[in-house]
């Protein structure tokens, strides 16, 4: 509406009447408000931004709230390699008291169980770790596969504290799998991206997340994980009325399809 009136316009969506600023850049800022109903707090914090003297907006190379998640992800997955060069520095072949091949085995085992432990909740779970309710043609119950998914990952959750020089090994193999605890309906979307769990080790991902999460967050998320061989994103409408779900599937040795409630669509 406001785009129509032309650029110094902007409309209130409460009052359904346009109003007209001194510029088109006040029109812009207002818009945040009265179109599209930002917090004053929130668009007070933004001013103060706009209004710094520091702030120099042609250097702005962000363009999406994701850009910001996924620096942090980026940074933190730095610091993280970081320590673990400087604690094997005085350490030759030996890994807080451990052979670094023993080591290396030790968490290629547990990376080994935590696999498994996914695949065989797939194969009783028709849809996946994801589903907070199995459907009526899965197998069977999957309580003790979803518990031995759950006791792999802190497992392997444990390695990553025991000492630095074990963090980047223990990180790689729990980051194998990005999977949405059952007990949990859906995170945001931020904090997957924001992780550094999760990079090019990456190959299974099973994750429920809201519909209304902006998409530049998933294509910012999977431009870290090139090697994902399954997928499965269970999204989720919520209006007054009723919720809705749509499940996308996609299998590196089968087609990506979309599961909807009504209907089966491939592509």
């Amino acid at each position: 509406m406001s785009s129509e009136l032309g650029p110094m316009f902007c409309f209130d969506s409460k009052l359904r009447t346009p109003f007209q600023f001194k510029n088109a850049s006040d029109a812009l800022l207002a818009r945040l408000s009265l179109s599209y109903g930002i917090e004053d707090i929130i668009l007070d914090l933004f001013l103060s931004v706009v209004n710094d003297p520091e702030f120099n907006p042609k250097e702005v190379s962000i363009k999406h709230a994701a850009d910001i998640h996924g620096f942090v992800s980026e940074r933190r997955q730095e610091n993280m390699d970081s320590l673990g060069k400087r604690s094997s520095q005085d350490m030759v072949n030996v890994t807080a008291g451990l052979p670094t091949v023993v080591l290396d085995g030790v968490i290629d085992v547990l990376k080994d169980e935590f696999e498994d432990a996914v695949a065989a909740l797939r194969s009783r779970d028709g849809i996946g770790y994801a589903s907070i309710n199995p459907p009526s043609g899965c197998f069977g119950f999957v309580d003790s596969e979803r518990e031995a998914v759950s006791a792999s990952r802190l497992v392997l959750s444990t390695c990553c504290t025991v000492h630095t020089s074990w963090l980047g090994r223990a990180v790689h193999a729990l980051g194998c799998s990005l999977i949405t605890p059952p007990k949990v309906y859906m995170d945001p979307l931020s904090l997957y991206i924001r992780s550094p769990l999760y990079s090019t080790w990456t190959r299974n991902v099973e994750m429920a997340i809201s519909y209304v999460e902006k998409m530049e967050g998933l294509a910012s998320l999977f431009s870290r994980m090139p090697n994902v061989d399954f997928l499965q994103i269970k999204f989720t409408v919520t209006d007054i009325d009723e919720r809705s779900t749509a499940v996308v599937r996609y299998a590196s040795d089968n087609n990506c399809f979309y599961l909807c409630p009504a209907m089966l669509i491939t592509i």
